[in-house]
């Protein structure tokens, strides 16, 4: 089920890359946005993504639909690893195990009580570590996009170029 779902949300997210007609400096801009707001902003991230991408001149489009790499399967992950980054460099006590216990909460009865218990320390761990792993994975974003880009339009142009030549012959 996982991963037929995440096969497809795949495949859409890379024919709307593909398709768009923006620049390779928006699409990949706003693939990176995306990606950085899936994780440095927890429950702003669609706001935030459609903000930067609207002063950066990157596709506002891409920046939302790539705020989805946060999703149920992959947050688990995202947000205790970057916890644990923003506690090791602020030199906080933190374990996995709080980290966990304290997700689970929040994703068991969403509130703002819920989100209130966390505490200082998960909060401002989370807050220095969130922007770190956003930063690393927008990066890769960027330039893994950017490629994909540019291979897709040389085989494009080199398809159009075959098409062309056997119609002239």
């Amino acid at each position: 089920m996982f991963i037929k779902r995440f096969k497809r949300e795949i495949k859409r997210a890379s024919i709307k890359l593909i398709g768009s007609k923006d620049s390779i400096y928006s699409s990949s801009m706003g693939v990176a946005i995306g990606l950085f707001c899936s994780v440095a902003v927890p429950f702003l991230q669609f706001a935030l993504a459609i903000i930067i991408a609207y002063f950066l001149k990157a596709s506002k489009t891409l920046a939302v639909i790539f705020t989805f790499f946060s999703n149920p399967y992959t947050t688990p992950f995202l947000y205790v690893s970057a916890c644990l980054l923003g506690a090791s460099i602020l030199r906080v006590d933190i374990t996995i195990v709080e980290i966990k216990s304290s997700f689970k909460d929040i994703y068991s009865s969403f509130s703002f009580e819920a989100i209130s218990h966390i505490g200082w320390k998960l909060f401002i761990s989370y807050m220095v570590g969130g922007p770190i792993i956003g930063a690393a994975l927008g990066l890769a974003g960027y330039f893994l996009s950017a490629k994909f880009i540019i291979v897709h339009q040389r085989n494009r142009i080199e398809k159009r170029k075959k098409r062309v030549s056997k119609n002239h012959i």
